[in-house]
């Protein structure tokens, strides 16, 4: 019977309270943050990605406030609740989604917060979906003002912190996310030089209770020009070494590296350099043939030691 009154409580303390009006939060997408973007291959070997920027503003009558329940889940993940305002100052709770600590970042997101697409463009019109990245998650902030003429919106940031404590985005705000952040991209597989609608879409799993449900995607005309891939993610042996690409040729450190060479090194011998494949091209062949006249001189152990 405690059990049960325990349950009962928690279900009435999160109903929302009669005679009084919700003020959810309204999030849609800030088309001009979407036009910062370009393309990439240092995100995947083999495909280029298009990176780009985007925020969500909240243009509702209240604020967008969540906050993480404990314990958290076997995985790590932790249910994630909204809180909703009333107008006669009291709020109720609700399950919205879940935050997952994101390793890149540092700290909490909030999961499935936006979805990243490309569209063909049909004579100024957006038209069939060719690809689209991952759903992203966010750390939901204050990050820029967007509308402080908005009912409701403050003059300040009060959403500040990425913890699994409170998040969110107020009135008149906006949250951004940079193109340098990962995650912020969509994958070019494929999809040919032109033009395209890029398209942006917040809460595409309708996690969160909002005032209105319609605008939560926009898109902007986009040019796609793919440049050459760099040798080490163009899928060619480029050195002859037998080895291609970022991952299997040593002489590539990244997927965005000029040139499958291994670099020059310094051989100790004041500004001269030698390239180390031919080096070891040379050390082979003295090998092959038992000789032991690459190194010409040979030092005495005594000096050896002492320039260790």
């Amino acid at each position: 019977m405690r059990t049960l009154q325990v349950i009962l409580l928690g279900i009435l303390s999160s109903a929302p309270a009669s005679g009084a009006a919700d003020l959810p939060p309204d999030l849609t997408i800030d088309p001009s943050w979407l036009l910062d973007n370009d393309v990439s291959w240092g995100i995947e070997l083999g495909c280029a990605h298009l990176r780009l920027a985007a925020a969500t503003p909240n243009v509702g009558p209240g604020p967008l406030e969540v906050y993480g329940a404990l314990p958290p889940h076997p995985d790590g993940t932790q249910d994630v609740y909204q809180r909703v305002f009333r107008d006669d100052g009291s709020s109720w709770d609700r399950l919205a989604g879940r935050f997952v600590f994101h390793d890149e970042h540092d700290h909490v997101h909030f999961e499935d917060w936006a979805v990243y697409r490309l569209r063909q463009n049909l004579g100024g019109a957006p038209g069939a979906l060719l690809t689209e990245g991952d759903k992203t998650s966010f750390c939901l902030l204050d990050s820029s003002p967007y509308d402080l003429g908005l009912p409701g919106a403050p003059a300040s940031r009060v959403f500040t912190r990425c913890d699994e404590i409170v998040q969110g985005i107020s009135v008149g705000w906006e949250d951004v996310y940079r193109k340098t952040l990962p995650g912020q991209s969509i994958p070019l597989c494929g999809v040919t030089n032109g033009s395209y609608w890029l398209e942006a879409e917040v809460d595409p799993l309708d996690g969160i209770l909002e005032a209105d449900e319609t605008n939560n995607a926009d898109a902007v005309l986009v040019s796609v020009d793919i440049p050459p891939p760099p040798a080490c993610n163009d899928g060619i042996d480029n050195d002859g070494d037998h080895a291609v690409d970022f991952g299997d040729d040593p002489g590539c450190t990244s997927l965005v590296g000029p040139s499958e060479g291994l670099p020059i090194l310094s051989c100790g011998l004041g500004p001269e350099l030698v390239l180390l494949p031919l080096l070891l091209g040379t050390l082979r062949q003295d090998l092959r043939r038992g000789r032991s006249d690459t190194v010409r001189t040979k030092t005495p152990r005594t000096a050896l030691r002492e320039g260790e």
